[in-house]
């Protein structure tokens, strides 16, 4: 029974920890904004507020035809 317990502990405590969502923030640069944004529309390829705020970025970043592609969807 203890070791089963350890068990159910060790899964819950890397749930946790393996669940966490990223957020963008101003302090990260815009290499590190665009992965967490690409990350973040793989689960959620519809969301308009993901979907622009990627967007912005790549026009930081110059990259506006893939920025284009973005604001259209």
């Amino acid at each position: 029974m203890k070791k089963y317990t350890i068990f159910l502990v060790f899964i819950a405590a890397m749930l946790t920890v393996g669940c966490k969502q990223q957020v963008v923030t101003d302090d990260m640069d815009d290499k590190e904004k665009l992965e967490v944004l690409d990350r973040q529309i793989e689960k959620h390829p519809n969301d308009a507020a993901l979907l622009a705020q990627r967007a912005q970025v790549l026009l930081n970043l110059g990259r506006s035809k893939e920025a284009s592609y973005d604001i259209n969807k």
